[in-house]
């Protein structure tokens, strides 16, 4: 059901941040575009090249990382995104932590813009 409909599938137009990652095993890529609001990630979306299974790492991380400030996001448990879908078979929990990896790199991102002079 959650990848039947995932929320934040998509892309942004305009963004305060962008994280993508090439995961080195099988070649998926991960894109994740977020934006800010008084602090706060107020929109988010993904989009990828991966199974079923990275599809649903990142649609459970977004939904965690909804409504944090850039420092809350960044320290998300992988048990708090988890609770999502009762947990990913051992097998598959690497794709979690990319999830969280594209996540990061969205977050410097945005940290990199806003402490631009152009800003």
């Amino acid at each position: 059901a959650l990848n039947a409909n995932p929320t934040y599938l998509g892309i942004m137009d305009t963004w305060d941040g962008l994280g993508t990652l090439k995961v080195e095993g099988c070649g998926d890529n991960y894109e994740i575009y977020i934006k800010l609001q008084d602090g706060r990630i107020s929109d988010a979306r993904f989009k990828t090249t991966g199974c079923g299974f990275g599809l649903a790492a990142l649609e459970l991380t977004l939904r965690c990382a909804i409504g944090k400030t850039l420092d809350e996001a960044e320290n998300i448990p992988k048990e708090e995104v988890e609770k999502g879908i009762d947990g990913f078979p051992p097998a598959r929990s690497h794709y979690l932590t990319e999830a969280q990896i594209t996540l990061r790199n969205a977050l410097n991102d945005a940290r990199q813009k806003l402490a631009s002079p152009s800003r």
